[in-house]
């Protein structure tokens, strides 16, 4: 009787060896976070990741020399991210800015307000649906910012008195300013101004 069991365990073990050996080994099943990991896409940053995008600084006379740099006609938006009335121009100031790229127009929208945090900027652009780049001016002092638009020649702001934001300055092709306001929140009216001056230049 042992001899058989003998052979019958000596036969079922054979039998196992040659099927492992017909098959190959089997690969080893992925564990249920190895699959999820698998399946993320390349690169992709974790959900709870938030990304932000740089500030760049300017000085008032880098802020003069950018608006004198490039071909007019531009526009140059000074606005604040805690100001209401900036809020209500930057929708329209996105449109103006879409609508007019082909014809040459520039705009630069840059934050002078000093009470705003970095993350303030990129923040206020996605709310108000603009997509500017996230640019806020150094100084502080609109003594030096007044100075600084003079010597791109516009007036917009005078001595060393606060200005109240929106400040909006147009410049046609030749380089002149032809309109220029502070707390202007009348997208349509920049729009009749910016309209004006490319339609003139043509």
């Amino acid at each position: 009787m042992q001899r058989v069991l003998l052979v019958l365990i000596i036969a079922v073990v054979a039998l196992i060896g040659v099927q492992r050996l017909r098959h190959g080994p089997q690969p080893a099943r992925p564990s249920t976070a190895t699959a999820t990991a698998s399946d993320a896409a390349p690169g992709a940053a974790p959900a709870t990741a938030e990304t932000s995008a740089p500030v760049e600084l300017l000085t008032a006379n880098q802020l003069a020399a950018l608006v004198r740099r490039y071909p007019p006609p531009t526009v140059l938006v000074l606005y604040g991210t805690a100001d209401l009335l900036s809020r209500q121009l930057m929708p329209g100031l996105e449109q103006i800015a879409t609508r007019h790229r082909g014809d040459g127009l520039l705009v630069h929208a840059v934050n002078t307000d000093p009470d705003s945090a970095s993350y303030d900027i990129p923040r206020f652009m996605r709310t108000t649906a603009a997509s500017f780049p996230a640019v806020r001016l150094t100084d502080r002092d609109p003594g030096d910012l007044g100075r600084a638009l003079v010597s791109a020649g516009s007036q917009v702001i005078t001595g060393d008195s606060a200005y109240t934001l929106p400040v909006v300055v147009v410049w046609d092709r030749a380089g002149t300013v032809v309109a220029q306001a502070q707390g202007m929140a009348d997208a349509d009216e920049l729009e009749r101004v910016v309209s004006g001056v490319l339609a003139r230049s043509r």
